[in-house]
């Protein structure tokens, strides 16, 4: 694992897998049972903590990245997301799964249980617990309720498209995969 870091270490939990060649930097919180796998990469400044929670997993050539948060040692809560009164510029909830080559850059939160599929984007938004966000999506500038899938390909930035959006229902075919994805990482360590 390549930690580097200016004057923050990242804080690991003993109880995290993390790749040899991950790359963990700056001020980057990992829980307990998070998964980061070969390749991926999770970088962040000083001031304000990347939080990755308990039983998160980022999969190979994952990023996430964050924008400066502080101008001339101003903080710029535009930049930040809330989360149980702390700001944080990237929140990977618990359970979530970031797959391969999925690109997250804060202001970002993710809820509990969510998918961001392989190659999607995810961009100054907040998405809701239990949503998938399909492979190769680009989902900018929005706040996405909990239930909700955003199709493979589809480009999500305005709040007029959320309404259009499927919910995740019995019948939809990805509505298990975060939870064989996990089940997959546990088996195989």
């Amino acid at each position: 694992m390549d930690i580097r870091s200016g004057r923050v270490t990242p804080a690991i939990d003993g109880a995290a897998s993390v790749a040899h060649s991950a790359v963990v930097r700056g001020n980057v919180t990992v829980e307990s049972g998070v998964y980061i796998a070969e390749g991926a990469i999770v970088s962040a400044f000083e001031e304000e903590s990347v939080l990755l929670c308990s039983g998160c997993a980022i999969f190979e050539g994952a990023i996430i990245t964050i924008l400066p948060v502080r101008a001339d040692g101003t903080k710029n809560a535009s930049r930040l997301v809330n989360v149980g009164g702390i700001e944080y510029p990237v929140y990977v909830g618990e359970g979530s799964v970031i797959a391969p080559g999925a690109k997250l850059t804060g202001p970002c939160y993710i809820g509990r249980g969510c998918l961001v599929g392989a190659g999607a984007q995810v961009f100054w938004a907040k998405i809701g617990d239990g949503v998938i966000i399909e492979p190769g999506a680009f989902v900018m500038n929005v706040e996405l309720p909990a239930g909700y899938f955003v199709p493979a390909g589809m480009r999500l930035t305005t709040k007029d498209n959320i309404e259009k959006l499927p919910k995740v229902t019995e019948r939809y075919r990805f509505r298990t995969l975060v939870e064989e994805m996990l089940k997959d990482i546990k088996r195989r360590s």
